[in-house]
């Protein structure tokens, strides 16, 4: 079953699979320590897509890209909503590529905008990095006329999101090239499946009907 709306989709996350609801960044326990940009977006969780929307396949449904061509998408004022909204209320391939739970996690907010749609690679250590956390972002949160930015994942859940890749681009044929492909392989490598891992992809399951098979020891399709 495929939520049939956001709201639907991130409270299935949050009661079903996660066991918690939305709730604020506890920097106590947490650790780390916020950036100077947007600071104020370190105080909340966000649910957000691993892969992100604009990197699926659900941009080029026609009400992605023509979205003046649907009565739904226009609001009261005469503007039209977002791209991402259009598609969400108006098509159910975007929705099912949008809403797929084995792609959302919970963010800190303030990481999830310095990621906003980067791709994922290998940051230098000079770049913008969260102290108590190694994750690491290239030219986050600003124009990125020359596609050079990068966001770079803690070490602990690369494998994690290497492994959200391949189903990604398995069921939805989201493109990873050559080179990430390698480095995705490397991250599933050095941060195998945990149990916790596994939990998550069953109570998805329960929920959606699917599984990542990338989870699991076979088939192992890497």
């Amino acid at each position: 079953m495929i939520a049939a709306s956001p709201s639907t989709a991130v409270a299935h996350t949050f009661r079903t699979v996660y066991g918690d609801g939305p709730g604020d960044v506890e920097t106590e326990k947490c650790g780390v320590e916020p950036l100077s940009k947007n600071a104020r977006s370190f105080a909340w969780i966000e649910w957000e897509h691993i892969v992100p929307a604009s990197l699926t396949p659900a941009r080029q449904v026609s009400c992605w890209q023509e979205r003046q061509r649907f009565d739904s998408c226009r609001k009261a004022n005469g503007s039209y909503l977002t791209a991402r909204d259009c598609c969400e209320t108006v098509s159910r391939r975007a929705r099912t590529i949008l809403f797929d739970l084995h792609n959302l996690a919970p963010s800190i907010g303030q990481v999830n905008w310095y990621r906003t749609n980067d791709r994922y690679g290998e940051v230098e250590k000079n770049y913008e990095s969260w102290l108590g956390c190694d994750a690491r972002d290239q030219l986050g949160g600003q124009p990125d006329r020359n596609k050079l930015a990068r966001f770079e994942p803690p070490d602990c859940v690369k494998g994690d999101v290497a492994r959200v890749w391949f189903y990604m681009h398995d069921k939805y044929n989201v493109h990873i090239n050559d080179a990430e492909r390698h480095m995705f392989s490397n991250w599933s490598a050095k941060d195998p499946v945990t149990l916790l891992e596994q939990q998550r992809d069953r109570r998805i399951a329960a929920i959606q009907g699917d599984s990542n098979p990338y989870v699991w020891p076979t088939p192992r399709r890497q």
